[in-house]
């Protein structure tokens, strides 16, 4: 069997509509639908027939879609393109155009990046005059942008008027539910990206100023690196005055264009009418008061007090549906062209612990639950039971079509392999082996592989589709390869290999030809190829990879990135699937922490109020710095010193082997990172360096004989510890290129948590001394002049670190459940106290760093009976669209 390609047209589609039009050829694809030349049989004329992918026709349903949408039929203007018919045939969705010989707007900005001032003027007065009509007939469009402005003979034609409108109203609260993000994020104006449902015509205005923007200036009022930040520029940030980047733009069509994108729907244009109005008055003039300040960014919420509610609740409902798409990071300034080609929504909120979902083509979707077989066939949203009550014994895989399923089954002492047509029907046998057989994968090649074997004796098979003698390509093999991907149209098998008890996986590439292997990324799992060029695997941690591949050479180009994040934990496979026409389908719901359980928190707690939970379920984190630049945040997570995007909620993780890793603590520049662990079954814990790229080695720091933890990276080199052993726990001092470390205090009792300030004078740390745990602070580096900083009242956490304020005039520290600060005068020899206060009452948990900005702390909090439920909550099923293309745009891959 072979797969349809995306530049052909279903066989399935064109034998639905067959007695009405017939299709000729795809047009394009973008995220909600794909557009197919067609030819209207009854009235002999060409059309665009515009089809919904599987996915999304499964979340709305037909009846109350095809209901809404004829609400939009009946709109007729000189410059909305009509809607001819619309159904549903054979599951797929679909609505019927004229066919527009000509381009759209995207395409022209594309071609010349920015238009004449009075063309660009004329195109949006026609598609305000297209607005307000709509408007006055109660649609609103909810999608304006300039792929949906078609040009005919330079006549502007507003596509898909309410169809936007059609899905939302159809779909009703499961869109919500789901996080399916209707809008394009350059043109969303700030009510659509805070997810408000009940939109005005004020929306549609700000879209177009946008698009005004854009034909003037040559870029729209916001670009990002990716959607979530796009989104909160649009929410935080004003638009740069257009006149400041087009200054032959006239004063009113500047005013009139300022004023369209204002972000409080009540300071725009109450109606199109006045958009257009404005732009034929040459008198009319707009100025924004905060004008001076519009091209500096709003102060964030945690930073002050200064935001009124509804800025609160913007950010927060921003911060919700960046979730959905932050994934789509990229690391590359993205293009002034709108990103439509992705959409995610939560197909299931809880799913078995055991269910392993596996993507086929054209919106297949099948899994195993309790041993049985389910599918979800396109534009379907219940499943089937293809294979009946047979029980599989592994998962399976679709055939490249979609039309067919193998799958394994036990059979006394041999294994079945059965086939099974996807939609229902009589499974067929195509091999009785007398072994066991694991993951079957259907090959575009004619042929199935799978693993076979037992105990230490393992294979690599393979059989023709239709069954016959099965061919043994490598083995036998101490090792269990699990999981195969076929390299489409190259003579190369990507697969998984384990050791027995799950341990030590790697992912392999096999040359069916000469029969070699080659190791791709140790420590990988579930390897499936991508047509971006890259091998894409998960790790145990729960984060997906993606490493560019060149099959011919039979080796990695590049280095690993980090592509999602919190996949469902699982061994030794990883909870995803990439079908091949682009849909990732994926469990979600990852814990992090090792196996003491959910007990802290990482969270922002403003000096002046207010606290930001950073997105990381609650775990059991130890410790946690934050970067020099603010960016990012090193912890523990799964015993492994890992690295937290802040901006991008991406993963680096920078250690593999060893264990009991802590304490890991910045260089000054911010480019590595020291912690302490233990190598070689050593009883001792060292201090250990590495690059925050996650691709360079682990080097030795140095140590002493006792363990030693890492608390401070000086701007000499030197590396602050404490160390702990037999006898007791101490603060040392250890040199890059040394193997051992001076001591700076040592005594009977615990000094421990060393921070030197930033002026350099002085040295705080917890001690023991004399009592209960309180801060002391010394005179650096001579460390005369002991003062204790804290009172007697309570003892001090001996995990909290005590943080120098940016001037080094306050301490923060942790005492009896409370946050305090410190005022201190060190303009003597001699450190004084002169005020202490309580800046939080009840803060239990650890005090781990000051953010650089001064104004936050980093606290590991414990963690409330609702936290531990959220990282306990019942694992999700979501679904992501054309997934692909964003894995092109965060990786900046070639097309292939």
């Amino acid at each position: 069997m072979t797969a349809v390609s995306p530049t052909e047209v279903p066989p399935r589609l064109a034998s639905a509509l067959a007695h009405h039009y017939r299709i000729e050829r795809p047009l394009g694809a973008g995220g909600m639908a794909t557009v197919y030349l067609a030819e209207d049989l009854k009235h002999s004329r060409k059309v665009a027939i515009k089809v919904l992918k599987p996915e999304l026709a499964a979340v709305l349903g037909a009846e109350r879609f095809l209901t809404e949408i004829k609400t939009t039929a009946n709109l007729q203007h000189p410059h909305i393109l009509p809607l001819f018919d619309s159904g549903e045939a054979d599951t797929y969705l679909y609505y019927v155009m004229p066919f527009i010989d000509g381009e759209s707007l995207r395409d022209r900005l594309d071609r010349e990046k920015q238009l004449p001032v009075e063309e660009a003027v004329r195109i949006t007065r026609d598609v305000a005059d297209a607005l307000d009509y709509a408007h006055r007939h109660g649609v609103i469009h909810r999608d304006i942008k300039p792929a949906n402005i078609l040009l005919h003979d330079g006549r502007p034609l507003v596509a898909d008027f309410g169809i936007a409108l059609a899905i939302s109203a159809a779909g009703g609260g499961r869109l919500t539910e789901t996080g399916l993000s209707l809008g394009t994020p350059h043109y969303m104006s700030p009510e659509q990206a805070s997810a408000e449902r009940d939109l005005s015509a004020r929306s549609d205005v700000y879209s177009l100023g946008c698009v005004l923007y854009e034909m003037l200036a040559g870029e729209p009022p916001h670009t990002g690196p990716n959607a979530a930040a796009i989104l909160m520029r649009i929410l935080t940030e004003q638009p740069r005055d257009i006149s400041d980047l087009r200054a032959t733009v006239p004063l009113h069509v500047a005013g009139a264009v300022s004023r369209a994108v204002e972000k409080l729907p009540a300071d725009r244009f109450e109606t199109a009418r006045e958009f257009r109005q404005a732009l034929e008055d040459p008198t009319f003039r707009f100025t924004r008061t905060t004008m001076a300040a519009a091209a500096a960014p709003v102060v964030p919420a945690h930073a002050g007090r200064g935001w009124d509610s509804r800025s609160r609740v913007l950010a927060a409902s921003t911060l919700l549906l960046a979730a959905v798409v932050a994934w789509l990071a990229m690391r590359r300034p993205a293009p002034a062209v709108e990103n439509e080609g992705v959409i995610a929504f939560q197909l299931a909120d809880s799913v078995p612990a055991a269910l392993f979902p596996v993507a086929g083509p054209h919106g297949w979707l099948a899994w195993v639950s309790r041993g049985r077989l389910f599918a979800r066939p396109p534009g379907s949203l219940e499943p089937t039971r293809p294979a009946g009550d047979e029980a599989l014994s592994d998962l399976p895989d679709f055939s490249p079509d979609g039309e067919a399923i193998v799958y394994p089954q036990r059979a006394g002492s041999n294994t079945l392999l059965r086939r099974t047509p996807s939609r229902g029907g009589n499974p067929i046998t195509i091999l009785s082996h007398p072994a066991q057989l694991l993951s079957p994968h259907w090959g575009d090649d004619g042929w199935i592989y799978f693993t076979s074997g037992a105990g230490g004796n393992w294979a690599v098979v393979r059989v023709p589709e239709n069954g016959g003698s099965p061919d043994t390509l490598l083995g036998p093999l101490i090792t269990v390869p699990y999981i195969y991907s076929k390299i489409p149209g190259r003579n190369r098998l990507l697969m998984g290999m384990y050791s027995g008890a799950f341990t030590n996986p790697s992912v392999m590439a096999f040359d069916l030809g000469t029969r070699d292997t080659t190791t791709i990324a140790p420590g990988g799992m579930q390897p499936e190829w991508s047509p971006t060029g890259h091998v894409l695997f998960g790790r145990n941690e729960g984060s997906l990879f993606a490493v560019a591949f060149d099959p011919d050479a039979m080796r990695a180009t590049g280095s690993p990135v980090p592509v999602l994040d919190s996949l469902a934990e699982a061994y030794p496979v990883s909870r995803y699937s990439l079908s091949p026409t682009g849909t990732l389908v994926y469990v979600a719901g990852r814990t992090t922490g090792g196996g003491t359980g959910a007990t802290y928190a990482l969270q922002l707690s403003g000096i002046d109020g207010g606290s930001e939970r950073i997105p990381l379920p609650p775990s059991d984190h130890w410790d946690a710095k934050i970067s020099p630049d603010g960016r990012r945040l090193a912890y523990i997570r799964n015993d492994h010193v890992w690295i937290y995007d802040l901006d991008l909620g991406t993963h680096t993780q920078l250690t593999r082997s060893g264990a009991r890793h802590h304490n890991p603590a910045w260089s000054p520049d911010g480019e590595r990172i020291v912690f302490s662990g233990a190598v070689d079954g050593k009883a001792d814990l060292d201090v250990f360096v590495t690059g925050t790229s996650g691709q360079t080695p682990v080097e030795r720091f140095g140590g002493s004989p006792e363990n030693d933890y890492p608390s401070q990276w000086l701007a000499d080199g030197t590396v602050l510890v404490h160390t702990q052993g037999s006898d007791g726990e101490n603060i040392h001092l250890l040199r890059p290129g040394t193997d051992t470390s001076e001591a700076l205090l040592r005594a009977d009792w615990v000094e421990r948590t060393p921070r030197v300030s930033p002026d350099g004078r002085w040295i705080a740390y917890v001690s023991n001394e004399g009592g209960p745990s309180h801060v002391d602070v010394r005179r650096w580096p001579g460390l005369a002049n002991r003062v204790q900083v804290s009172d007697d009242d309570t003892g001090i956490p001996q995990s909290s670190f005590p943080l120098w304020s940016r001037d080094s005039r306050t301490l923060y520290y942790h005492q009896g459940g409370r946050l305090m600060a410190a005022a201190v005068d060190g303009s003597g020899e001699t450190l004084r106290v002169t005020n202490r206060r309580v800046i939080a009452e009840n803060a239990r948990g650890i005090l781990a760093d000051l953010h650089p900005d001064g104004r936050r702390l980093l606290f590991l909090a414990d963690a409330t009976a609702s936290d531990t439920l959220t990282a306990r909550a019942p694992r999700r099923l979501v679904v992501v669209m054309n997934w692909r293309e964003a894995l092109r745009e965060r990786l900046g891959a070639d097309r292939h």
